[in-house]
């Protein structure tokens, strides 16, 4: 019977290449998060709340 899709090799490839490519996403968003401004709201009873 015909079988469709990706060989077993092709998909263990695609695997490994998608989750290199994720990681590499996650390193790079991670180490280029810099708060570049700080936001401070005060309530009517003088609470404050920061935010970056």
């Amino acid at each position: 019977m015909y079988e469709s899709g990706l060989s077993r090799t092709a998909r263990i490839l695609l695997i490994i290449l998608a989750t290199l490519l994720g990681y590499i996403f996650i390193i790079s968003g991670c180490s280029m998060a810099h708060a570049e401004q700080e936001i401070i709201i005060e309530n009517s009873k003088g609470e404050a709340h920061r935010f970056f």
